[in-house]
């Protein structure tokens, strides 16, 4: 097996049909396309639950980092990954606040405001939108990438009659979809 190095990485909106055709016939080694950018657009304050090594929560901050008043929180137990996402911080100038605690133990009150919740394999969907829901309930977008069972964890997912929840097909993987979370109090378009 040989490697290739990555030369060229070029990232792109997801929310940009026409530049996502465009990207097709250009001669970089690789696309990044920011899918929370299609659901949620004006987001500026985020909180990434069960951060992990920064994705998506540190590579949102660090596309924030020229916005003001952007600020992404991540939050994760593991210390160690803690320590990496201050130190990326750190060297991007990222607005990011990271927070080594599971997110049960962090007082989710103070985190507000927040225009978005987004979280990347971090637990079942049930388990994930109740934690979520203190900010979602307050006016945030819940963005949950859940792969090709997204259809099936929904069918999981008790009655909430208080949220609306969209499915959005994935661009990199036809079969698999991003979930968009809003309270039907404070929806926004």
């Amino acid at each position: 097996m040989s490697i290739r190095p990555r030369r060229s990485v070029l990232y792109m909106p997801g929310s940009n049909a026409k530049a996502l055709a465009k990207a097709r016939s250009l001669a970089a080694d690789a696309i990044i396309i920011d899918l929370e950018d299609s659901v949620a657009p004006d987001a500026k304050r985020w909180i990434d639950i069960g951060s992990g090594a920064g994705f998506p929560g540190m590579v949102i901050a660090i596309l924030l980092a020229d916005v003001a008043g952007a600020r992404v929180h991540c939050s994760d137990s593991d210390r160690r990954k803690c320590a990496f996402l201050r130190g990326v911080a750190l060297a991007t100038g990222a607005p990011a606040e990271i927070h080594a605690d599971r997110v049960e133990q962090i007082a989710q009150e103070s985190l507000l405001p927040v225009d978005a919740v987004v979280a990347r394999a971090f637990a079942p969907l049930p388990q994930l939108v109740e934690l979520a829901k203190v900010w979602i309930m307050h006016g945030a977008v819940g963005v949950f990438p859940r792969g090709r069972s997204a259809e099936t964890q929904l069918e999981a997912l008790p009655a909430a009659p208080d949220l609306t929840i969209d499915i959005f097909a994935s661009k990199l993987d036809p079969e698999a979809a991003i979930l968009r979370a809003r309270s039907r109090l404070k929806a926004r378009s």
